[in-house]
């Protein structure tokens, strides 16, 4: 089972690139290819410092990595000296630093950061391959809820149970129950930014329509048939396969309250027909949509070719100087709910680590306030406190939008069985057989829900 689900997310990692979520603005900066390091805080004045060049497994070259003497017994910092590797996108921003030397201080653990690619695909290969073969090269990891998910089915994650206990009531109850938390019943993944799916809107284009922001599924329709010209589309979307599609189709799906695993549900054919009619009916979507990707739907509403779309927040940060005055992010409108996917990027511990201990002390500086404010100038934070201090609306362009879905009850996490790889590629294959006229919709439904309800009973 353990390889099949690894196979399964490595095929779906090369064919396309799944655009799980987007990342926050500040995760820009972290362009480097896997293997390339940045150098770690020094040790105490006390402990004596050996400089050692390394190699990782993957024959990547890695920083020095500083040796200290063993603490005394019933010191308070048991692991102080111990260098614990950490694989993450996040070494080249801007919290880092402060992070490694906050956990220096802290614990007297050395934190070395191996910087991961930018681009999806390579962090699946790349982590795959390591936790497969059994590596202990990388301490802690920095993926997804699909990688996180599908990593702990597998068994490839250590439970850090005890670290999510003490920190509870800071983290959203929903996300650490569907996503953090296993079928096992053990926790395997620390949150560290929180990521929704809103409603931008082109306010240049609504404004040269006389178009209305929309609050119910008419007035959405409304607006986009407004916005829809020569010129421009009212709504905007990426349907292409690798992931942006199925963001889409659960979305959809929990506006009109669908169920992702029973396709033949008149709520979730709603949501499938409201779809399709946009397309061919209204025509409020244009066809190249069916091949686009987010990039691709980002780039058109950012030059007024269209009016809204859903997307994640990194939108915010991609449109640069017109975010604000032309691009904006509007309440999300009531279908039949007001519900949106909330997404993250989380930190887990590798269980065939030997440093599985003070990997774990790690995860609890990362867990507290302290760690999450380092962590805000990184990606951002889900931690209760720190997003509720001013500083967190001035790094996280979408901070308050996160915080007005939340408190409308808008967020809803995607749904993340232990087939979620599997589900993922059903679901985009019959959506897209749909809506490119393939087959019906009935016999799209029908034959959907049977192999879902096929690799749930799995």
């Amino acid at each position: 089972m353990k390889k099949r689900f690894i196979s399964v997310l490595l095929t779906l990692a090369l064919a396309a690139s799944l655009t799980a979520c987007g990342g926050s603005g500040n995760s820009g900066s972290g362009n480097s290819g896997a293997g390339e390091t940045k150098g770690s805080a020094g040790t105490s004045s006390e402990s004596t410092e050996k400089m050692t060049d390394t190699k990782d497994s993957q024959g990547a070259e890695s920083s020095s990595v500083q040796e200290s003497e063993a603490p005394e017994k019933g010191s308070d910092q048991p692991f102080a000296g111990e260098t614990v590797t950490v694989y993450t996108r996040n070494v080249d921003m801007e919290g880092w630093q402060p992070f490694v030397d906050l956990v220096k201080e802290k614990t007297g653990i050395i934190v070395e950061g191996v910087v991961a690619p930018t681009n999806y695909p390579d962090v699946v290969t790349k982590l795959s391959s390591i936790l497969t073969a059994g590596d202990d090269s990388f301490d802690i990891v920095h993926v997804d809820e699909l990688l996180g998910v599908t990593y702990s089915t597998a068994g490839y994650l250590e439970p850090i149970n005890e670290i999510i206990e003490a920190e509870k009531e800071n983290y959203p109850a929903d996300v650490l129950e569907r996503i953090c938390k296993s079928a096992d019943g053990n926790y395997y993944l620390l949150p560290q930014e929180l990521n929704a799916m809103y409603l931008f809107i082109n306010k240049e284009v609504f404004d040269k329509a006389g178009a209305k922001i929309p609050t119910n599924t008419d007035e959405f329709l409304e607006a986009a048939k407004a916005m829809t010209n020569e010129e421009a589309y009212g709504y905007g979307a990426a349907w292409s396969k690798g992931g942006q599609l199925y963001n889409d189709l659960i979305r959809w799906m929990y506006c009109f309250e669908g169920d992702i695993y029973d396709w033949t549900k008149p709520e979730s054919k709603e949501a499938l027909q409201f779809m399709y009619d946009m397309l061919y009916k209204d025509k409020v979507v244009s066809e190249a949509a069916l091949g686009d990707s987010y990039d691709a739907m980002n780039q058109k509403i950012i030059d007024n070719k269209y009016g809204m779309v859903f997307q994640w927040a990194y939108l915010a940060d991609v449109c640069g100087d017109k975010w604000g005055d032309n691009i904006q992010i509007e309440p999300m409108p009531v279908f039949k709910t007001n519900h949106t996917i909330v997404a993250g990027w989380h930190m887990a511990i590798n269980k065939n680590s030997k440093k599985v201990d003070a990997a774990k002390e790690v995860l609890k500086v990362w867990a507290s306030e302290e760690g999450q404010m380092c962590n805000l100038q990184m990606e951002g934070s889900s931690h209760a406190k720190v997003m509720a201090k001013p500083e967190a609306k001035e790094v996280n362009r979408a901070g308050q939008a996160l915080e007005e879905y939340s408190a409308a009850g808008s967020l809803v996490p995607r749904p993340m069985p232990a087939t979620v790889n599997e589900l993922m590629e059903v679901a985009e294959t019959y959506a897209q057989s749909y809506l490119t006229n393939q087959m019906s919709l009935d016999e799209c439904v029908e034959k959907a829900t049977a192999e879902i309800q096929a690799l749930v009973e799995e």
